[in-house]
């Protein structure tokens, strides 16, 4: 019985115009061609947190430490990327984005095509099924709605629980092919419990890409009532095993910190989650219904993209009511659908489920971002694509056109849909080329975006354009004056083009917002010394290094204490800089510079023993220290042992 129903599959799946077995190299090839630029992509924005500056994935064979964060899955592909290339073969990482994108593609035309050609849809696409398929696969694949997800590196978080996302799917819907009717009894049946323990296993590595993942047991249920069992009770009734798999992934969220992070309302330093305080669940609620639009436009017309929106909070009934009609309506909409017509209910649905955990009413800092929609864009292009091939063949019948015609014109559009976006993803691949050219789009796009012009700032002093970068630092001031870190780099700055005096009072602001910020302490004295105030030089270093706190960490404190005793060196007070020096290297003992001019100065009150046990200190962690060596070779004359 299992053999016939089998063949009858496969039969049906090839009645089509065309085959299916060398459909997905098209798929790649367009994907491919769509991304090649992608590999000459910088790291930029969050990169630099999570991948630049994460010592997690320094060591591979720390195997525990890199699975200590809260995305362990995408943590172990970085830690692999950085034991392979480091950080200067920046394109080793984009290649493995592109191909996590074109294996999600690949993932997406299985699903869309078996569902096409499951029993409640069989007879209507059953010979379109793999043209159709396909037409998704590849719009959905090059769209440039996606370049977010694949070419800013860090959002392979997003593209791998995307993945991990259709696997599950793809290994429900394999696993529920396998079953067939007893007669009598109504139970289902079968032995595909390997594809069962795929899509387990698949649910569970999502949970430790994103935290969106958790809606995937409940698509999955969905997808079964819709396409396989026939209800909800069925799926369960049959497929129970495999429901409790699924319900068990969620525990990666619990296990990773995901879950208790969103949870606790206490954790001050939280962007996400109810710690975070920055908009209530109420306001966050209320503007995700205009964010649910911006997707839609960008969705139907992916332009202009951005890389970061920074949208203001929606507030007036103005900014709130017309978006929310609109969503409110798709919803009611979908819930019919539900009961109607389950299939398109199901696309519906899915698209609203995916989002949920993004843009329902939990708090996240940035309201929206592009990558967010990588899944549920899939869950559109099927809605159109389907719904766009119903409509070509009715209009075909209608005006008595003959099959092979509307094959032609229908394979027009496709290409010339699928090339337009293509080019279109091939040229905001370009953006991403270069630091400074990614935070300038954004300004063009968004001109209010203060963060943007702060990113521009750093851009440009790694490119060596400091007065450029200052001024950058400076309109992000003044589109955000309470930003410490704006006020800060824009400090920074000014001191490094000669222009202190100004860097001063910018020093001092942030200071008194921010009062913990050592390092802008330390910068501040050397802001007074440039411009000879010596005793203000003197007492900004004296207080940063007297400054304690998780902001104020050992060896950031010795270099104020090396500071202070610069300054009173430089003021003959010799005494005062030994003391100051003596405080720099106990707090942290690896200080080599410390150490030397700590033993230079115990050679001018003529302590040489004292200072030939620091001068080999430096020795011994730099031993191709020339001065060290010299100074120590002179203390010894001074002591009668040359």
């Amino acid at each position: 019985m299992r053999r016939i129903h089998r063949a009858e599959y496969r039969t049906s799946e090839n009645d089509g115009p065309f085959g299916h077995r060398l459909l997905p190299l098209l798929i790649l090839a367009a994907g491919a061609a769509a991304y090649a630029g992608s590999l000459h992509g910088v790291f930029v924005f969050d990169d630099y947190i999570h991948i630049v500056h994460n010592e997690r994935i320094r060591d591979l064979s720390h195997l525990p430490a890199v699975l200590a964060g809260q995305r362990p899955v995408v943590d172990l592909t970085l830690a692999l990327n950085y034991a392979s290339a480091g950080l200067e073969r920046v394109a080793n990482y984009h290649v493995v984005n592109v191909a996590v994108h074109l294996l999600a593609g690949l993932t997406l035309f299985g699903i869309v095509r078996r569902t096409l050609l499951s029993e409640p849809l069989r007879a209507r696409f059953g010979r379109s099924a793999a043209p159709v398929a396909l037409t998704a696969a590849l719009i959905w694949t090059v769209h440039p709605l996606q370049t977010q997800s694949v070419t800013y590196v860090i959002q392979r978080a997003e593209s791998m629980m995307g993945l991990f996302y259709l696997l599950t799917l793809y290994g429900v819907i394999r696993c529920g092919t396998g079953f067939q009717p007893v007669k009598d009894t109504g139970k289902l049946r079968g032995s595909h419990w390997f594809w069962g323990l795929a899509a387990v296993v698949a649910c569970a590595l999502g949970m430790g890409c994103k935290a969106v993942m958790i809606s995937a047991p409940m698509v999955v249920l969905l997808y079964d009532r819709t396409f396989l069992a026939g209800s909800f009770r069925q799926a369960l009734r049959c497929r129970y095993a495999l429901y409790i798999g699924l319900a068990a992934a969620w525990g990666v969220l619990w296990w990773s910190g995901v879950a208790g992070g969103v949870l606790r309302t206490e954790n001050a330093g939280a962007h996400v989650g109810f710690s975070y305080k920055g908009i209530t669940p109420i306001e966050y609620a209320l503007t995700q219904f205009g964010v649910l639009v911006d997707y839609l436009k960008l969705s139907l017309w992916p332009h202009p993209l951005c890389l970061d929106y920074s949208l203001p909070i929606a507030r007036t009934l103005d900014e709130i009511a017309p978006p929310a009609v609109v969503i409110l309506a798709l919803v009611t909409l979908t819930i019919l659908a539900l009961v109607r017509r389950p299939a398109m209910g199901f696309l519906g649905a899915t698209f609203f489920l995916i989002l949920g955990p993004t843009s329902s009413f939990i708090p996240i800092k940035d309201v929206m971002f592009e990558h967010r929609m990588y899944l549920p864009l899939a869950s559109l292009v099927v809605a159109f694509v389907v719904g766009g091939d119903r409509m070509m063949r009715r209009l075909a019948f209608a005006a008595s056109i003959r099959e092979g015609t509307q094959r032609r014109v229908s394979f027009a559009v496709v290409v010339a849909v699928v090339g337009a976006l293509g080019v279109g993803t091939a040229f905001r691949n370009r953006t991403y080329a270069g630091a400074v050219g990614v935070w300038r789009d954004v300004i063009v796009k968004r001109p209010d975006n203060a963060r943007a012009y702060e990113h521009l700032g750093t851009a440009l002093i790694n490119g060596g354009d400091k007065p450029a970068a200052a001024a950058a630092f400076e309109q992000a001031v003044r589109l955000n004056p309470d930003s410490t870190v704006a006020r800060v780099d824009l400090a920074n700055a000014l001191l490094e083009t000669g222009r202190a005096e100004e860097a001063i009072p910018q020093y001092q602001e942030a200071l008194r917002r921010d009062p913990a910020d050592i390092q802008a302490q330390i910068n501040l004295g050397h802001a007074f010394d440039a411009v000879g105030r010596a005793f203000d030089a003197f007492q900004a270093f004296v207080h940063a290094g007297e400054m304690e706190g998780p902001r104020a960490p050992p060896q950031t404190r010795a270099r104020a204490y090396f500071n202070v005793g610069s300054s009173v060196g430089r003021s003959g007070n010799i005494d005062g800089a030994i003391n100051a020096y003596r405080e720099a290297v106990l707090l942290w003992p690896e200080y080599e510079k410390a150490h030397f001019a700590l033993g230079s100065a115990l050679s001018m009150r003529s302590k040489y023993a004292e200072a030939i046990e620091h001068f080999d200190r430096v020795l011994a962690l730099n031993p191709n220290d020339e001065a060290a060596r010299r100074a120590r070779e002179e203390a010894l004359v001074r002591l009668g042992r040359p």
